[in-house]
Order: C-alpha cells, then sequence, then structure tokens
C-alpha cells in the first residue's frame, strides 16, 4: 500500500472517529466542518479533499458497519442454522453497540436499512429458512425477505437504542421464536 493511500485511510478514519465522539453528544444537524476538523486535528482543505459534507463521513462510517455485519455473516458456514446467524449479528451488534447507537440515532430506519439490505440480500436470504414454498418468484422472495430484514432490524434497533437489557443471544432467540415457530 502506498504512503497516500496510507494517509488518505488515516485521515478518513481520524474522522470517523471524531464524528463518533461528537455525535455522542449532539445530533447530526449541529456538526459542522470546523468542529469536525478541529477534533480530527486536520485541516479543512484535507477534509473536503474526501468529503463535501459531515453527513458524507456518516454515510461512510453506515457503509462501512453494514459491510461488516455481512461479513461476519460470511464467516459462518453456508449452512449455519438460521439462529446461529442471528446470534452473528446479534454478538457484533452488542459488540459495537456504542457506534451502533450513534448510527441508528443519527439516521433515518431507511437510511440504516437501506445499507445494511443491499449487502444481506448478497448473503443471507432468510426467505429459505422458513419458508416452504422454495420456487417462489423473485419478487416474493424479495418481498418475503424485506418484512424478515425489517423485523430484526426494528428489534435490534430499540434493543440498543432503549438499552434493554438483554444478551445478544436473548435478541436473537427472541428473533428466532419470531420468524421461525
Amino acid at each position: 500500500m502506498s504512503k497516500e493511500n496510507q494517509r488518505i485511510m488515516i485521515t478518513k478514519r481520524l474522522l470517523k472517529e471524531a464524528l463518533i465522539e461528537i455525535l455522542k453528544g449532539k445530533p447530526m444537524e449541529k456538526v459542522s466542518v470546523t468542529e469536525l476538523c478541529e477534533r480530527a486535528e486536520i485541516n479543512r482543505s484535507t477534509f473536503y479533499a474526501h468529503y463535501n459534507i459531515p453527513q458524507d463521513v456518516l454515510t461512510e462510517i453506515k457503509r462501512d458497519f453494514a459491510t461488516q455485519i455481512v461479513e461476519a455473516l460470511r464467516l459462518l458456514e453456508q449452512d449455519a442454522a438460521p439462529k446461529d446467524q442471528l446470534v452473528r449479528i446479534c454478538e457484533f451488534i452488542a459488540a459495537n453497540a456504542e457506534l451502533e447507537k450513534v448510527i441508528l440515532v443519527n439516521s433515518t430506519d431507511d437510511e440504516v436499512t437501506e445499507a445494511a439490505l443491499g449487502n444481506m440480500f448478497d448473503t443471507w436470504d432468510i426467505a429459505d429458512s422458513f419458508i416452504r414454498d422454495k420456487d417462489m418468484d423473485k419478487y416474493t422472495r424479495r418481498l418475503v425477505n424485506i418484512f424478515c430484514y425489517q423485523g430484526i432490524f426494528r428489534v435490534i434497533r430499540e434493543w440498543i437504542i432503549r438499552e434493554i437489557p438483554k444478551s445478544p443471544i436473548e435478541v436473537a432467540e427472541i428473533l428466532s421464536d419470531i420468524l421461525f415457530s
């Protein structure tokens, strides 16, 4: 990796870390480029070389997080049980709860689910896990998957934002009971 690429990666990481820290105390719409740059200890021209507005940094954080969830799922065996997949998702989110909460509080549900769904369809076809009609057409399959993913997302969102005292395994069991019983 070239030094220039390393510098870009470091700069973006500093901006992301700074934004996460700022968002713990204020909403996204109140974050300025100046404040973000001061917190990240970079100059404004460096910021503008990579982003247009602070929201762009949050968008990249969301994409990165969604990609990491998908990668965690990919580490499971191809024939892993749906409950094991739910446990993996819940464990990953619990391990990153602080970041997930910042993302959820500063995003619309559609933004977060869209970032996750784009990758999830390629990784986990949840419809196969509990629909007896394996020959459903692609449109029905997509609708079933969206229904399931949205339900999973809403439960996880509530668990993280409200800091509900349930372990990742307990949340996965609740989801599993809802989806597969």
